[in-house]
């Protein structure tokens, strides 16, 4: 008769999904849906209009068919790790350069490349 295999439990993948999981929590969770929150103090300090920040969320989708396009690409010349390890420095990077940001191209740019640095992690 026939047999199914037996499952087994493997340990290492368990870790690796749940470490995405919160890796994912802290870069693409926190900081995409919390971004409502921060229109209006952004909006203030920069002196723009709120049509003028919300227009980042258009630029944040066009950053991210451009980055899963060049993820993919990099996925296929380097290993997983590596694109990986690029894309939390590019985070890191791109926190820092958020606390700094003066004027709205400033602003555009630096959220384009958040959204770039997550997709590739």
């Amino acid at each position: 008769m026939f047999k199914l295999p037996e499952k087994q439990f493997n340990n290492q993948k368990w870790i690796n999904v749940i470490a995405l999981f919160f890796l994912l929590a802290v870069t693409w969770g926190i900081t995409f849906n919390s971004g409502g929150m921060f229109t209006a103090p952004v909006q203030k300090t920069l002196g723009v209009a709120r049509s003028e920040i919300l227009m980042t969320f258009t630029y944040k989708g066009v950053a991210m068919v451009i980055g899963t396009i060049l993820t993919g690409v990099l996925l296929k010349k380097f290993k997983v790790l590596n694109v990986m390890r690029v894309g939390g420095i590019v985070l890191f990077i791109n926190y820092i350069l958020m606390s700094r940001i003066t004027s709205l191209p400033q602003y555009f740019f630096v959220s384009s490349m958040h959204v770039l640095g997550t997709t590739m992690t």
